[in-house]
């Protein structure tokens, strides 16, 4: 099975230059807590997630209003083709220790997301559940840094 029959299609995706603020609105209209953060052409050049802002934004007493993604925003950790394999999709989970990764058309375009639970509903229950304890045993930290934040392994 590959990546382009599990993936979630045209993901709703926020620019770097976007307000926090604007991007929680969309994860709430869209009922998502991640996006896609996208260059003009489409490109994912990282991602933000209800988490960063809680964290790096809201927690530190920072104005979601006043601030932009690209302060708190998270690097891209994984992403596949269109064409991967689901093998790939669970490799780039584990190797980078997320619950989704990015999927890109062939010329590098952001064009959906697969999520642990799209593999969830693909996968049998021990490769599965072999994911998701490497995911919670290396779990991410989000401490907050001097400015919005950094993330610590």
């Amino acid at each position: 099975m590959l990546a382009r029959e599990i993936m979630s299609h045209d993901p709703l995706c926020c620019t770097a230059d976007t307000t926090v603020q604007d991007a929680a609105r969309i994860m709430r209209e869209g009922c998502c807590g991640f996006l896609p953060v996208i260059a003009g052409d489409k490109k994912a050049i990282g991602v933000i997630t209800d988490r960063d802002i809680v964290c790096r934004v809201v927690g530190s007493g920072k104005d979601p209003a006043k601030i932009r993604v690209h302060d708190c925003m998270s690097p891209l950790l994984g992403s596949v083709s269109v064409d991967a394999e689901l093998s790939a999709c669970l490799a780039e989970m584990k190797q980078h220790q997320v619950r989704r990764v990015i999927v890109a058309d062939g010329n590098g375009n952001c064009v959906g997301v697969i999520a642990q639970a799209d593999l969830a509903l693909h996968m049998g229950d021990r490769t599965f559940g072999e994911l998701n304890a490497r995911i919670v045993e290396k779990g991410v930290t989000v401490h907050p840094g001097p400015e919005i934040g950094s993330i610590a392994r």
